[in-house]
């Protein structure tokens, strides 16, 4: 398993990205699947970065991957934010969000397009989100 810590700041999501990326280099992991869950860890950071943590530089994620070779990926992120209030299954038309310019919702969407799981937890004062991926 490996774990990194990174404040509530958006310009961190790059190195989000880098970390994902540079921990699942060390499986034999499609690419194309790789991406899926780059894609939707950023997605998953991100919102809790806004929505849980206002940006605020002073508070923290944390993020742990555990991979099982030939098996799954699992993400979790946590951070002691204020609860989200989301739903747990996204619904949502695309066409329509494209034709109303409608903001909101998508990353969301994504995130459930692009993994197999998608787990929110609240806690003890912790928030939790966790992303599972099959490999096979």
């Amino acid at each position: 398993m490996s774990k990194k810590v990174f404040s509530c700041d958006l310009r961190n999501l790059s190195q989000i990205r880098a970390f994902v990326s540079d921990t699942l280099k060390e499986y034999s992991i499609r690419s194309e699947i790789r991406e899926q869950i780059i894609l939707a860890t950023d997605e998953a950071c991100a919102n809790t970065i806004i929505h849980s943590n206002n940006c605020c530089t002073e508070r923290f994620i944390e993020l742990s991957l555990n991979v099982i070779p030939e098996q799954k990926v699992a993400i979790q992120i946590t951070d002691m934010g204020k609860k989200p209030v989301l739903p747990n299954e996204i619904e949502i038309n695309i066409e329509e969000n494209i034709r109303s310019s409608k903001r909101g919702g998508m990353g969301l969407y994504l995130m459930q397009e692009m993994v197999d799981q998608v787990i929110r937890i609240h806690d003890s004062g912790k928030n939790i989100v966790i992303l599972e991926k099959r490999l096979n």
